[in-house]
């Protein structure tokens, strides 16, 4: 399941871009046969898709600190039904978050936010590059 959460290549691919690279490469982050929108911030533009088929839904956030610098940080969120995983508990996050540095590898720091909202879990994996 942490394959869907969380993906090095893309995450590398991600800290890759300025900020109108990265909104010209947004839509395509997101699989095919997705619904998806796209969202304007001044720190960049948020990208959301959701499966119809599943009810799962991702975003991805970089936040830019200028029009020409690479991502200071990308937050990547990942909404899962209530139910489609088993019931999340400290040690579990714990482990998300372990199995999740591992993938993205030690060039990066991540911190794991989880709550439950709106009938989903919610995940937000926040990167930063070291």
């Amino acid at each position: 399941m942490l394959e869907m959460l969380l993906n090095k290549a893309d995450v590398d691919r991600v800290f890759s871009f300025t900020k109108a690279q990265w909104t010209q490469a947004a839509p395509q982050m997101i699989a095919p046969g997705w619904n998806v929108r796209v969202y304007e911030h001044e720190s960049g533009v948020q990208i959301i898709g959701y499966d119809p088929s599943t009810g799962v839904g991702l975003s991805i956030m970089p936040m830019f600190p200028d029009e020409t610098s690479l991502p200071d940080m990308v937050v990547v969120g990942n909404y899962l039904p209530i139910g489609t995983l088993p019931p999340t508990t400290d040690a579990t996050r714990q482990e998300m978050k372990l199995i999740a540095q591992k993938e993205i590898g030690a060039a990066y720091s991540l911190r794991l936010k989880h709550e439950t909202k709106n009938d989903l879990e919610v995940f937000e994996f926040l990167i930063t590059e070291l």
